[in-house]
């Protein structure tokens, strides 16, 4: 399964009209290739920062389903972005 960082990007590039799985043509390295979508992994990540902590109705709704909902959330979207920068670099 992809990461989520390459979901959101490939969301993101759709939105725009494009093809996420188009290579870029420029200037990289033999034998590699970049992908559009790989171009809105910086964009992904913005989205995944606004989303790391939950917002009060978040918080609210998740309580009734467990006294730790809203720690787990703020992991789940942090590792995703670390997870999204490793990939960039």
């Amino acid at each position: 399964m992809p990461s989520i960082v390459e979901r959101i990007s490939r969301v993101l590039c759709a939105a725009e009209g494009q093809d996420p799985d188009q290579p870029i043509e420029g200037d990289m390295p033999s034998g590699l290739t970049q992908l559009v979508w790989e171009a809105f992994a910086s964009r992904a990540i913005d989205v995944l920062e606004v989303m790391r902590e939950p917002t009060e109705m978040m918080l609210d709704e998740g309580w009734e389903h467990s006294d730790t909902i809203g720690s787990a959330y703020t992991a789940m979207i942090e590792t995703a972005i670390i997870e999204g920068r490793s990939r960039l670099t």
